[in-house]
């Protein structure tokens, strides 16, 4: 399935990545290939278009497998292929990444729920050699439930910054003012959400933004047979 998606991706052509306060689109569609009792195998497709919304400036192909040894702990390994531009807009490079994840959630007060993504990346980039560019992502999202629209299940906000090993420094943020899960059926929801990505150059050491409107699509086919986790 991701082999068919990026053989239609490919083809398009794609613009470097831009910030100075741009306005972009990101899309996300999540596929659930696999639902079981502690594991599960789940695929997605990340389509962005920057330049206010003009041109596509990456594509990213998953495949992860999540095992999660109790309910609010997730242990996630994953694969991704993207292409996408570089600092210097010349051309757009190939990426490969190992992507290792501890994920807590904890339920607060009955109606409060955090939810955390840490990630550790190893990061192969096209003409840079056998050298692992490692990268750490945590990210926390605060949520609580809402019913006030049609399908409307719940809001939220959350941050995430990104820590470079070999650039020794806090150089990326993702603030999340405002989250928004719909339940479009019963085997697929929606969140939408606006973002602000903060983005420091690496020669100025100043900070750059866009504004970022996003959808994320899941697609759960066996929710209705699903076993619940222990």
């Amino acid at each position: 399935m991701l082999v068919l998606v990026g053989g239609l991706i490919s083809p398009l052509t794609v613009a470097r990545a831009d910030f100075s306060n741009d306005i972009q689109y990101w899309w996300q569609t999540e596929i659930k290939e696999w639902d079981g009792e502690k594991f599960d195998v789940n695929a997605d497709v990340v389509a962005r278009f920057n330049e206010n919304i003009s041109n596509l400036s990456t594509w990213k192909l998953t495949q992860k497998l999540v095992y999660s040894p109790w309910e609010n702990l997730d242990l996630g390994l994953g694969y991704r292929f993207e292409k996408n531009g570089n600092d210097t807009g010349d051309s757009l490079k190939r990426q490969h990444r190992l992507m290792m994840e501890i994920n807590p959630r904890f339920q607060l007060f009955n109606n409060l729920k955090i939810s955390t993504r840490n990630r550790l990346e190893l990061r192969w980039k096209e003409n840079q050699g056998g050298e692992t560019f490692p990268r750490f992502r945590p990210r926390i999202l605060v949520s609580t439930p809402a019913n006030w629209l049609p399908g409307l299940q719940e809001i939220g906000a959350g941050n995430e910054f990104f820590y470079d090993f070999d650039a020794d420094k806090y150089n990326q943020n993702r603030l999340y003012p405002l989250r928004a899960k719909f339940n479009l059926t019963s085997k697929l929801s929606l969140t939408i959400y606006y973002m602000v990505q903060s983005v420091r150059d690496s020669q100025s050491n100043g900070w750059q933004h866009a504004h970022v409107i996003g959808t994320d699509f899941k697609l759960n086919p066996f929710k209705l047979v699903s076993v619940s986790k222990k």
